[in-house]
């Protein structure tokens, strides 16, 4: 389940990667889902569990601070232009002012809506311990203690950015108006090269990086994991030394990244649609 669930949600990362880096400096999208895939492949191979921990309290942090930041600034363009967040919702057709994300709205019947609703719910199974990567940074904390602190940091943490993040879509509808980009997965650099100073463009940029990086590097040491501890290790009692199963670990997170790599040359999805198809799964099945 790992190993098919992640390697996919990898791809999706990658993906995420080059479109940023299409969006903000035209680079062609192949060879920014190479730069991000590279270097996130490089940095998880090389420090292990140490360098994907620290990595990802730094881009943690540089992602709150996108995901704060920036709705404010763009609420304060909208304010300032005398705009209406309710009425461009409105304006930019029934399935956007529709919690069910349809043009026929609560028409579809109880049915659909309720099937609709139980589909959005399976996100919820992946904050229950379904998650491996969430769930291997609470087993990593020292005492009963950081897992408390832990607690209130990962809620107000979830709650800043997700808000921020669906702040950003409302304020992105309002100010440019439905079909500003080709893909709506890229604008979030929109925005900001038509908003910020370059500089606080590149350094509010990284949080959309960090966020990929995060996710693509705790999962590849997931896999890489799982494969050498409970398949290797456990499973076939395979009697390896502590030093070769860190080699081993080391050419399996090479191996699926690689994998997850050529994924994203090769198939071009919506990010959202894979990210949320690979977390309810394998939220769900765990």
């Amino acid at each position: 389940v790992i190993i098919f669930f992640y390697t996919i949600y990898v791809y999706a990362q990658f993906e995420g990667g080059g479109k940023i880096l299409h969006q903000t400096f035209k680079i062609d999208p192949t060879f920014g889902i190479l730069v991000s895939a590279l270097i996130t492949i490089v940095y998880s191979a090389a420090g292990g569990c140490t360098a994907v921990v620290w990595t990802d309290a730094c881009q943690s942090i540089l992602m709150i601070i996108t995901f704060v930041l920036v709705p404010i600034i763009a609420f304060y363009h909208v304010c300032n232009q005398g705009l209406s967040i309710s009425l461009a919702l409105e304006s930019a057709g029934p399935e956007m002012n529709s919690w069910l994300g349809t043009q026929a709205g609560l028409e579809i019947g109880l049915l659909a809506a309720g099937l609709f609703i139980l589909n959005r719910l399976s996100w919820m199974f992946g904050y229950f311990g379904g998650q491996p990567p969430l769930s291997t940074r609470w087993m990593a904390m020292k005492d009963d203690k950081e897992v408390k602190k832990g607690t209130y940091v990962a809620l107000i943490w979830t709650i800043l950015a997700y808000s921020g993040a669906i702040m950003i879509g409302f304020c992105a509808l309002t100010l440019y108006g439905k079909g500003a980009v080709k893909d709506p997965e890229e604008i979030l650099p929109f925005m900001l090269v038509k908003m910020m100073p370059a500089w606080l463009t590149g350094l509010l940029l990284t949080g959309a990086i960090a966020a990929m990086m995060s996710t693509a590097s705790s999962q590849l040491l997931v896999i890489s994991s799982s494969i050498t501890e409970d398949i290797l290790h456990k499973a076939l009692k395979k009697n390896i030394s502590d030093r070769n199963l860190v080699i081993i670990s080391k050419i399996v997170l090479l191996t699926i990244g690689l994998v997850a790599l050529t994924l994203a040359l090769s198939f071009g999805k919506p990010i959202f649609s894979i990210v949320s198809w690979a977390w309810a799964g394998i939220g769900c099945s765990f």
